[in-house]
């Protein structure tokens, strides 16, 4: 078994040494494993490590190395490497903790491996933390309401604009018109169904050097052109249904067809994922 390691803070500026072994050490407190909550306050190599670090010209990372027995804490300048502690997981003698402490730094640190914790528990049976039940029932829940609500889009999207909702209308439908390059029409269609001010939407949809022109009959145009000259309101009737004639009729069939393909790969990606979940579940549980 080789031993894992993992950057967990890091620093470019010799003079923001010290804070960054402070933002180090606040984080290995946050893994609330208590061998780990010991690092010291001040770096007792600080200056070697801020010399290499100038002559280097390379970050100080502060890591953490696990070698299926000990974790050690540690400051890198390129290949050079200075000690800050190391704990031996193995001389915890309460088999239920040190397990929970791998569970975490496979979690956190990612230095303690799925391998690491099969072997324990095949040499070392104890029963199964509640807490980390309790976690992975969490993550089954969001799992299973994810596979519901994708598997539940065909019933969300109308075939017509008009039927969307606020939060269709903006959060669904106007980012993929503007990823496929349909921003113009979207845009338009919340401005008049929304009652934009005419200000906004004829600089931005219809004038000449609009930011966002749609496509109208030149009657239309030109009718709704003189009524702003004119200072008076500006009628969107027909524009608004020449723009939906195009939307609902090329934009959503093209827009319905990537939300339910998108829909159905998240599916099946959900359910791979909640299989692996259940089968995790199942070892937790038969440990008790």
């Amino acid at each position: 078994m080789g031993t894992l390691i993992k950057v967990i803070h890091s620093t470019k500026d010799p003079d923001l040494l010290g804070d960054a072994a402070d933002n180090a050490r606040i984080m290995l407190r946050g893994y609330k494993i208590r061998p780990l909550d010991r690092g010291a306050s001040t770096l007792k190599d600080h200056d070697k490590i801020v010399e290499k670090m100038k002559k280097a010209k390379k970050a100080a990372e502060f890591a953490l190395s696990y070698d299926g027995r000990n974790v050690a804490h540690f400051v890198r300048v390129g290949s050079d490497k200075w000690p800050i502690f190391s704990v031996d997981l193995t001389s915890e003698t309460d088999l239920a903790l040190r397990r929970k402490w791998m569970v975490i730094l496979k979690k956190e640190a990612q230095i303690v491996t799925d391998a690491d914790i099969a072997d324990f528990d095949k040499a070392n049976p104890v029963a199964a933390d509640p807490e980390e039940i309790a976690e992975l029932q969490q993550k089954i829940d969001v799992t299973e309401s994810i596979i519901k609500s994708e598997s539940d889009v065909k019933s969300w999207y109308a075939k017509k604009y008009a039927d969307f909702d606020w939060q269709q209308r903006r959060l669904d439908f106007l980012p993929w018109a503007k990823q496929h390059g349909f921003e113009a029409y979207a845009q338009f269609m919340i401005g008049a169904t929304d009652g934009f001010q005419d200000f906004a939407m004829m600089k931005t949809h219809v004038l000449k050097g609009a930011k966002l022109p749609v496509k109208l009959k030149p009657e239309t145009r030109a009718k709704m052109e003189a009524a702003f000259a004119a200072n008076q309101a500006v009628d969107y009737t027909d524009a608004k249904a020449e723009v939906l004639k195009i939307v609902d009729g090329s934009l959503m069939p093209k827009f319905r067809e990537m939300r339910f393909k998108a829909a159905e790969k998240t599916v099946a990606d959900e359910k791979k994922k909640l299989a692996a979940q259940k089968a995790e579940m199942a070892k937790l549980k038969g440990r008790k």
